[in-house]
């Protein structure tokens, strides 16, 4: 009986060990630094846009031809950022642009780029960007799931020189 009742304080005592253990572990984990700006990816905005009009009985549409800017964290010196979109050429599926040319540093570990691109069909195209890196980033700005329409942006045109 004796041997119960002391088996049953050692467990007493192991598990508030234990919970005590792990209360001290929980409290001290130090979590990951982050940058004051915590999104590695973010589209910016649209450079000026040049508009081409097709106009058909039809099937009327525009042309058009801008650059799409992004920022971006510098955690590595490789990088890939493109954009991916959908617009009336496409009949629905996804393409990935060329890739985006670097344009300066903005400070904070934040870098600025650019894709120059031309779509088809103004309220028809979506898009969204992706970032990968040889340091393990693989990430996606896609509006929190609602992807970018370009007839949102016309008039957030951004001037690469003051940003």
């Amino acid at each position: 009986m004796n041997l119960v009742k002391n088996l049953k304080k050692v467990m007493v005592a192991l598990l508030t060990v234990a919970t005590i253990f792990t209360c001290v572990l929980a409290v001290n984990t130090k979590e990951a630094d982050a940058y004051y700006w915590d999104k590695p990816v973010e589209f910016v905005g649209l450079g000026a846009m040049n508009v081409a009009a097709y106009v058909h009985v039809e099937n009327p549409y525009a042309v058009v031809g801008t650059e799409v800017y992004i920022q971006v964290e510098n955690s590595a010196y490789n990088k890939d950022i493109t954009l991916w979109y959908t617009d009336r050429s496409n009949n629905g599926e996804w393409h990935s642009s060329s890739k985006a040319e670097y344009v300066k540093s903005l400070g904070n570990n934040r870098e600025l780029w650019k894709v120059k691109v031309w779509f088809y069909g103004v309220s028809t195209t979506k898009f969204c960007v992706h970032y990968q890196s040889d340091t393990g980033i693989d990430v996606w700005d896609n509006n929190n799931g609602n992807d970018y329409n370009l007839a949102d942006y016309p008039a957030n045109q951004i001037d690469p020189n003051t940003y």
